[in-house]
């Protein structure tokens, strides 16, 4: 009698297939340590629906044949800083790009991006010192149009992972109150230096947000209510923010004036140094023309490391072996997707899905000296997770799906009637559940509203060499369901990641550092 055949014994290879010829994956070489590996074949059942003198069916035959493999597998690095991870291979055969970002000013820094509603010139940089923290999305905002020598920028930052309070997060500006008969308005004439004036009758209590660079601040107005004591107190509570050092009141007026590192900045054409925040990357800028007020540029600083990013052409492939106890399943030309997803305190894990063609299953012992990546696996914890202008927002778990569509191509000429599969469409989505907040803390239900596309951060591990990140610069809250955990009210929000510039190919980022 045979040995019953173990599920856990278990052992799964995969490379790289640079052409249609199996590249022989080794122990060695090849190893993934995964859970839950799934092998099963699509099969197109072929009936003979033949007339005769009995009504007794005629046998089947079996048709296509394609073999799906799915397993999971733990969110963690090389261990080493510069060493990519085997996990990269699957994340190319699932249509992402591997980039390496060299630690050095020419690699991190990109080249600037045009917002789409600009109507002024390109501009071009020229970098001269990389950062030493906060990679992200920095961005140049025009507060003073004008040539060389007259036009003036101010540095905004969206969200950064290690937060960035040397810079205004937008050229967002705005008053509301709750006040039956006291009014806040803006005077935005100036980007460089806004007013709010105070006016109208007020009552201890009532309360006023408003926005400075994106910045939200609450007042609560006091004992003394008049327009000069809610002015005064406003200016006081924004100049509490180092970025506005230099704001004060009078005469009902409150009038923003920034620090010196958070101010606008006058440009001489590819001269002027130019500090992106916190990040102490340093550049200058050159233009021909006029630069034009409220035209924005986004400079993003890319972490040192190994990106992944979606690409919608030049596919590769991966062979699989998929070794059961004693039974052997190669599936070649195979393409897929995946998803990862993390819950607080707990480990992270890739869900991958491949497809490929189908072999016939040959008996083989299970071969001996695997060799596996040695780095181990980190909880879920200070994971930075940032939306938007929100650092660091409380959640029990996150969940990404690239969604990639894997589609057959019919062909009378190939075996099985098909040559290979490919990738299609894809759908990128996602989901996050954090702690409900106030809408002057995190203003959910407009981003919801309005469809705005916001910076998305979150990481899985906190050691160089084995830390992932997941970015990008297009999540949108797509629904605003709330939910309940532990008595504590959240929101259960799903996520949308669409193409940040008119190419595409930009929506996600899986960055191994």
């Amino acid at each position: 009698m045979s040995n019953p055949h173990l599920t856990a014994r278990t052992l799964v290879l995969a490379k790289i297939q640079p052409t249609a010829n199996d590249p022989l994956p080794t122990p060695e070489a090849d190893a993934f340590l995964v859970s839950n590996a799934d092998v099963s074949v699509q099969a197109t059942i072929l009936e003979r629906n033949n007339w005769r003198s009995s009504l007794s069916p005629t046998a089947s035959a079996v048709g296509r044949k394609l073999v799906n493999v799915t397993f999971t597998h733990e969110i963690k690095g090389s261990g080493k800083v510069g060493t990519v991870s085997r996990l990269g291979r699957l994340l190319r055969a699932c249509a992402m790009a591997e980039t390496t970002i060299a630690d050095s000013a020419a690699a991190i820094i990109q080249a600037p991006r045009p917002d789409a509603s600009n109507t002024g010139p390109a501009i071009t940089i020229t970098k001269d010192t990389k950062p030493t923290s906060r990679f992200g999305r920095y961005a140049l905002a025009v507060v003073t149009g004008g040539a060389s020598t007259a036009a003036k920028v101010q540095v905004i930052g969206s969200a950064h992972p290690e937060g960035d309070k040397t810079v205004p997060y937008s050229l967002e500006y705005g008053a509301y109150t709750n006040s039956a008969a006291g009014t806040i308005t803006l005077n935005k004439s100036s980007l460089a230096g806004p007013t709010f004036t105070v006016d109208g009758d007020w009552v201890e209590g009532e309360t006023v947000d408003v926005t400075v660079g994106g910045i939200r601040f609450h007042y609560v107005v006091g004992a003394t209510p008049d327009e000069d004591s809610v002015a005064s107190g406003l200016a006081a509570l924004i100049k509490t923010d180092a970025r506005f050092a230099s704001t004060a009141a009078a005469d009902a007026v409150v009038t923003i004036g920034f620090d010196a590192a958070a101010a606008p900045i006058e440009l001489t054409s590819g001269t002027t140094v130019v500090t992106l925040g916190a990040s102490a990357a340093q550049i200058k800028v050159a233009w021909s023309g006029n630069l034009v007020a409220g035209d924005v540029y986004y400079i993003s600083l890319k972490r040192p490391g190994t990106h992944y990013t979606p690409v919608s052409d030049n596919y590769e492939m991966l062979a699989i072996y998929v070794y059961y106890d004693g039974v052997l399943h190669k599936i070649t030309n195979c393409m897929g997707t995946w998803s990862a997803s993390g819950e607080a305190g707990q480990l992270g894990n890739f869900s991958f899905t491949f497809t490929g063609q189908y072999l016939d299953p040959v008996d083989v012992p299970l071969p001996r000296g695997a060799v596996y990546e040695s780095s181990k696996p980190q909880q879920v914890e200070l994971a930075q997770l940032d939306v938007g202008e929100s650092i660091g927002m409380c959640a029990q778990s996150f969940s990404i799906d690239l969604a990639n569509t894997v589609s057959v191509r019919d062909c009378v000429s190939g075996t099985d009637g098909y040559n290979g599969v490919s990738i299609t469409a894809r759908a990128p989505v996602g989901g996050i559940n954090p702690e409900a907040k106030l809408e002057r803390e995190h203003p959910f239900w407009r981003y919801f509203k309005e469809a705005t596309q916001l910076d998305f951060h979150i990481r899985v591990g906190t050691v160089p060499g084995n830390i992932v990140v997941f970015q990008s610069e297009s999540a949108q809250y797509t629904n605003m369901p709330y939910g309940d955990r532990n008595g504590n009210r959240i929101y259960d929000i799903p996520l949308k990641f669409s193409a940040v510039s008119g190419d595409g190919d930009d929506e996600i980022s899986v960055i191994f550092c």
